[in-house]
């Protein structure tokens, strides 16, 4: 080779060293072998050698469902990548990326997480009240380079059937007043059940949390507001409905009080009359209007409604659909 020759190449070699050329879940370094003097001897034939990582695991398009530990989490997720040729050390960062929305976009969440391996090594990762698509971003370390994966693996997180007789269990449990399985109405009314129903999301069918009408404002079991936690485990979903309906029975308490306080010949609502109300306010919110039970005109007793058709529509069906 001339000497015109060489420093040509040696000026186009100093233009590639640290340049990354990607494929599907493979990253490629380019770099002269000063870049690294303490590989010299290897390297002597070479005017440049190409590295790569290749992510070995979780493979693209893969789906964890969140069946274990009471159908809240995934089974551990295996992330391995090696660094190739295998003469090459070094490190490799992990940062897969969460996103999860609803087919509304709401309750739009991104989380990351970082984790190392060395090349070969897997760390086994859980996601646990979380779910969605994840993409698996991950970064080399080869001497002075970093580059990252131009085109990285994605899998998802589903959800799975919860037995009827777990969500009963677990409802009942959660409620001990006037009507103590008064939550599975509400859950029958609000979801036929279902914290996870069949829908297409991020290009893939399976079971997604379920979602209200308008795009999934609400989610899950009790139709709770959505965010990621109540969306994906639906054990915080069922209690943030308790929750709801409390603060119901609360609020039907202070208006009592209120009425009573004005028009001291009106007697005081029964436990099963504070639940319409609360029933009421859990579908409509806690507006005076909203109320199942009212004072009579000669204020001697309660009577129900007649001017809000949705509240006493709705405590009819919770309390036929108790189960």
């Amino acid at each position: 080779m001339s000497m015109g020759e060489t420093k040509r190449q040696a000026k186009e070699f100093g233009r590639l060293a640290g340049r990354a050329v990607f494929g599907m879940s493979t990253l490629i370094l380019l770099a002269p072998s000063a870049v690294f003097p303490q590989r010299n001897a290897r390297l002597a034939q070479d005017d440049a050698v190409v590295y790569n990582v290749h992510v070995t695991a979780p493979a693209n398009a893969a789906d964890f469902d969140v069946a274990e530990a009471n159908h809240t989490s995934t089974p551990q997720v295996a992330f391995t990548g090696e660094i190739r040729p295998a003469r090459v050390g070094g490190n490799i960062d992990w940062r897969p990326a969460l996103e999860y929305a609803t087919s509304g976009n709401r309750g739009a969440t991104n989380l990351t997480r970082a984790f190392q391996t060395t090349s070969g090594q897997t760390s086994n990762q859980v996601y646990a009240s979380e779910g969605g698509r994840i993409t698996v971003n991950a970064t080399a370390t080869i001497g002075q380079a970093r580059a990252v994966v131009a085109q990285p693996p994605r899998f998802t997180v589903t959800g799975v059937q919860i037995p009827d007789a777990e969500i009963t269990d677990r409802l009942v449990a959660l409620y001990a007043g006037a009507t103590p399985r008064i939550l599975t109405g509400i859950s029958t009314v609000e979801s036929t059940y279902r914290q996870f129903g069949t829908s297409t999301l991020y290009g893939r069918a399976d079971r997604w949390p379920l979602e209200s009408f308008d795009g999934g404002s609400h989610i899950g079991l009790m139709q709770v507001a959505v965010s990621l936690a109540p969306a994906w485990n639906w054990l915080t979903n069922t209690q943030g409905g308790a929750d709801v309906f409390n603060e119901g029975l609360r609020v039907s308490g202070v208006r009592e009080t209120t009425e009573r306080n004005a028009h001291p010949t009106l007697p005081a609502l029964t436990g099963a009359q504070h639940e319409d109300n609360a029933l009421c306010f859990y579908r409509l919110g806690t507006a005076a209007t909203n109320r199942y039970w009212v004072p009579a005109a000669d204020f001697q007793s309660w009577v129900v409604t007649t001017t809000n058709a949705t509240c006493v529509n709705y405590r009819n069906d919770v309390r036929a659909g108790i189960q």
